[in-house]
């Protein structure tokens, strides 16, 4: 599958498992799990856009893209929290979110700052509402990118 959320955890899994298989003395799952960990990585860099990081062409922002980014992140530079790519990225989940939900914009006709998240742009699943777990999601990284620095 393409969804990037899956590869980018995948990729953390499979570093992880290889560092277990290691310290079982299974120096041949190691080297097969860190294998295939970088054949995913090298995919990683084609869901950027130029403008940021898309889930896949069938979703292209998508919460699953942030809970990667929260869950994935191997402190290896690959969508470091502080990045630009990630920066850009939930600058435009925020651009999309912000219009998507009528709380947003009676919100925003109010002066309450803040925009809450849902899963994705067009989302109908029990009304198409803001998730409390995705505006969560997003949070943590902003203390993730808040953090690094």
């Amino acid at each position: 599958a393409e969804y990037m959320g899956n590869r980018y955890m995948f990729r953390r899994a499979l570093t992880v498992g290889a560092a277990v298989a290691d310290a079982m003395g299974d120096a041949a799952s190691a080297a097969a799990y860190l294998d295939a960990a970088a054949a995913i990585n090298a995919t990683l860099a084609a869901h950027w856009t130029g403008q940021y990081v898309y889930e896949a062409t069938v979703r292209e922002i998508d919460s699953l893209v942030v809970l990667a980014f929260n869950n994935g992140y191997m402190d290896d530079g690959v969508f470091a929290p502080t990045s630009e790519y990630v920066a850009a990225t939930l600058a435009a989940f925020v651009e999309a979110m912000a219009p998507a939900f009528a709380i947003n914009q009676i919100d925003t006709n109010n002066g309450v700052p803040g925009v809450l998240d849902g899963r994705y742009p067009g989302d109908t699943f029990m009304g198409g509402n803001p998730w409390i777990l995705c505006s969560a999601a997003f949070a943590e990284q902003c203390y993730h990118g808040a953090a690094a620095l």
